[in-house]
């Protein structure tokens, strides 16, 4: 029971409020380790051999890229240290403590009832903005609400979150999966999740809600009874709440903005930035191709004429940083998740799981333009869906 309450007090405060009160969520990590300890001093140490693998695997990558920054005299290489070799192993400990089902499936319901205090949150929050209140700050840095003419824009990592719950949700109501939630407030959720999504202006935002239904439609086999006709008509229901909720916000709002600024993501001109840093990022990959020039370094970003360690084109950055030897270090733990992921899928029918499956796909997409995974509060839908492989290896 404080195993339990203690995991999930953690997972809800790192969904919920990434990157802050640190020292809050410390001494829930440190009664995880004394846990974590005594167990193992009990001999129940229960991580299955191929996820230990995996999570070493990409520990790996951490030890390399830090070499290599420390032969490269990397401004910053110490401060990637905990990100890369201390929040591994914390994550191996936490898919370690969670052994059963009943626990796998709490954590599920963690992440529905943090997608709803965000929305709801995030609601309120541009609600009072919009009519120019200002609402309770519960974050240590400011949110920025921008409105224009024609469009919105919301700045605020927390938000990110929703780029893996929000697939879920899509999932549960395709699949009819009954997770303890009304199918109704399921919904309800999905079109207020919908609308934040659209007004906060963000495109990848966007993209996740026009591919996340598509996915059944591929791998209904995997889901059981879940049939070509069913899957479809799910699809199309789905879209008719999606227009149902552009109709509504069309009466408030101008779309011709959000489109205009999906539109400028694939022009140089209009949108700059991301393209500056490629040029100059593939020149940096140029001069150390095959090892890397090493975490922690700190390069020149043209676009903002200023110095920085992070970059939105997160799989550039990584082989800048990484080389071609460490990304492919990187990128074999990456696809060994998945592939371990979807055959415990196919051999289960397990919807929750395939839920994180599509929930880290759309987020492995969304690292391509957002630096999701240099923040350790943003590692978790790396390793929450080694938690259902590994209860199910351990049954073998």
């Amino acid at each position: 029971m404080l195993k339990r309450f203690i995991g999930g007090a953690l997972f809800f405060y790192m969904v919920c409020f990434p990157g802050c009160y640190m020292l809050s969520k410390l001494p829930f990590i440190i009664l995880l380790l004394c846990i974590f300890v005594y167990r193992v001093i009990c001999k129940k140490f229960n991580i299955s051999k191929p996820v230990l693998l995996i999570v070493s695997i990409i520990w790996i990558k951490g030890v390399y890229g830090i070499f290599i920054g420390i032969l490269h005299s990397n401004g910053y290489v110490l401060n990637v240290v905990p990100i890369n070799l201390f929040w591994p192993v914390v994550y191996l400990v936490y898919i370690s403590l969670v052994d059963n089902e009943k626990e796998y499936l709490n954590l599920a319901k963690i992440l529905i009832y943090s997608h709803i205090f965000i929305v709801i949150y995030i609601s309120l929050y541009m609600l009072f903005q919009w009519f120019g209140y200002s609402f309770i700050e519960i974050y240590p840095d400011d949110l920025i609400f921008s409105i224009y003419s024609n469009q919105s824009h919301l700045t605020a990592g927390y938000i990110n979150a929703l780029v893996f719950t929000t697939p879920m949700l899509v999932i549960f109501l395709m699949t009819n999966y009954n997770l303890g939630f009304p199918r109704i407030l399921l919904l309800v959720l999905l079109l207020l999740t919908f609308v934040v999504l659209i007004i906060s202006g963000r495109r990848m935002y966007m993209l996740t809600c026009m591919i996340a239904p598509f996915f059944p439609l591929f791998h209904r086999k995997m889901l059981g009874k879940l049939t070509y006709r069913r899957t479809l008509k799910s699809v199309i229901y789905l879209l008719v709440i999606g227009g149902i909720t552009c109709m509504i916000l069309l009466s408030f709002v101008s779309f011709d903005g959000y489109i205009e600024r999906f539109e400028r993501a694939f022009d140089s001109v209009e949108e700059p930035i991301k393209f500056k840093q490629l040029s100059m990022l593939l020149k940096e990959f140029m001069n150390a191709p095959l090892l890397g020039n090493g975490l922690g370094a700190i390069l020149y970003e043209p676009a903002r004429y200023a110095l920085s360690s992070s970059f939105e084109l997160g799989y550039v950055f990584d082989l800048v940083t990484l080389g071609i030897i460490g990304c492919i270090i990187y990128y074999i733990g990456i696809i060994l998740i998945l592939y371990s992921i979807i055959k415990v899928v196919k051999k289960n029918h397990n919807v929750v799981l395939y839920s994180y499956y599509v929930g880290l796909i759309i987020f492995l997409i969304g690292q391509a333009t957002n630096p999701f995974l240099s923040s350790y509060d943003f590692m978790w839908p790396l390793y929450i869906g080694l938690i259902g492989v590994n209860i199910d290896m351990l049954k073998c």
